[in-house]
């Protein structure tokens, strides 16, 4: 599958089972943390880091301050995904995707 959008990216992440994703790791299911191997959850995490670490998506999300992605999660209780970006003023922001 090509990943050209965070829809097909998301939608990959559910057919692989993984439950999050960060720059260098990414849980499948309840597993514990595995290292990332493939280019496609490499081309996955920087799709969904393209769209929203952008500086106008982090003014609106961030209050005009610098923040970054991290991690790309599946809240199961919601049943939806979501990004956690870090920023040293504000902590943490989560936002749904």
């Amino acid at each position: 599958m090509e990943i050209l959008t965070v829809k097909n990216a998301l939608q990959r992440l559910d057919e692989l089972n993984v439950t999050y994703l960060q720059n260098d790791f990414y849980g499948e299911g309840n597993s514990a943390e595995d290292q990332i191997t493939t280019s496609e959850l490499e081309e996955i995490f920087q799709v969904l880091e393209r769209t929203y670490a952008t500086d106008e998506f982090l003014e609106q999300l961030s209050a005009k301050h610098d923040s970054i992605v991290w991690l790309v999660a599946f809240e199961k209780c919601a049943n939806k995904w979501q990004a956690l970006f870090y920023d040293e003023e504000l902590d943490e922001i989560w936002t749904d995707l």
